[in-house]
């Protein structure tokens, strides 16, 4: 590529192929990769000269782009980047600044995800495989009469006929309320900040508070400027018995602390992928009606990918049709 950035500095370990690690470096006659730092004045220092900027988790603050007096192109390698670039839309402008960010990579892989949990929960995969893995034949027990069973004790369940609550409904919570109504044959009823009627023939849009009582398993897909507990203890509180709740979306939506003594009075099942924080290990790591990962829905080979193409591509075309 003939026009190129006179100086590109890229933070954070980003995870991109070969080939697209190759092609980021002839984007610069000169390209600088530096890790993730927490110091302020460091990357400020970092980036003084430069007139391209390449971020994912390193925080660039509104001091250190108004004391860059070259730059003229940031591109953050993620979907939300006002908690990652502390500038206004409208400041970057002023400056003649162009800002890219990657806000669809991972609708899937995030949805797929959140379908593993409702999925493990309803059918205690956890329990089955560990009962199977120590010899705990529940099958051949049955089968012979050495075990009991109370129909009404039965812990697994259909996900067919059940009411499924969409807290969010964005681009990911569209894909698992789809997947809930094709694949599963669900019923889907919804809340979200801005209503969506176009969508309204087969989901039915709800109070929040109408949908934590109706739900039988509830997913949370709202944006990282959500205020923190949004989802209260008292909607929690409001829950189904043995409702399953999922959040893979953003932690500090939920009051945590309501959260985990509801678990651990066993009066729901959840699937946690986000945090206030970190997981809290010690609250849950021995609880059978919760399974917990961490970040794990951005996180696939194909979404990963896709993330690395759209932020070359989002570069390539900023330095194609510049003047």
């Amino acid at each position: 590529m003939t026009n190129k950035f006179k100086k590109l500095v890229v933070f954070d370990n980003l995870i991109l192929t070969p080939k697209q690690n190759k092609k980021l470096k002839d984007f610069g006659r000169e390209v600088i990769f530096y890790p993730k730092t927490n110091d302020y004045e460091v990357v400020k220092e970092r980036i003084k000269d430069a007139d391209a900027v390449i971020n994912c988790w390193t925080v660039i603050t509104e001091d250190a782009i108004k004391n860059a007096k070259n730059l003229k192109y940031i591109g953050n390698w993620g979907h939300w980047w006002k908690h990652r670039i502390t500038i206004t839309e409208e400041k970057l402008g002023k400056l003649e600044i162009h800002l890219d960010h990657i806000p669809d990579y991972g609708t899937d892989a995030v949805a797929e995800v959140a379908w593993a949990g409702i999925l493990a929960l309803s059918k205690n995969l956890e329990k089955w495989h560990k009962d199977v893995a120590t010899g705990k034949w529940t099958y051949e027990n049955i089968k012979r009469g050495d075990k009991k069973v109370d129909i009404s004790k039965i812990d697994e369940h259909l996900i067919k006929d059940k009411t499924l609550g969409i807290v969010g409904m964005g681009r990911i919570g569209m894909r698992v309320a789809e997947i809930g109504l094709k694949g599963f044959g669900t019923k889907v009823i919804y809340y979200s900040r801005t209503r969506k009627k176009d969508i309204e023939k087969d989901i039915k849009f709800v109070s929040i508070k109408e949908l934590f009582k109706q739900s039988d398993i509830i997913s949370i897909h709202v944006s990282p400027d959500i205020p923190k507990g949004f989802i209260s203890g008292k909607l929690l509180n409001s829950m189904k018995s043995e409702a399953i709740f999922v959040n893979t979306s953003v932690g500090h939506a939920v009051d945590q602390q309501t959260l985990i003594k509801s678990l651990k009075q066993r009066k729901i099942k959840a699937f946690l992928d986000v945090y206030e924080q970190f997981p809290p290990r010690q609250d849950l790591k021995d609880l059978p009606n919760v399974i917990f990962t961490y970040r794990l829905g951005w996180f696939s080979q194909e979404s990963i990918q896709r993330k690395g193409d759209m932020l070359i591509q989002n570069v390539e075309n900023y330095l194609l049709n510049r003047t």
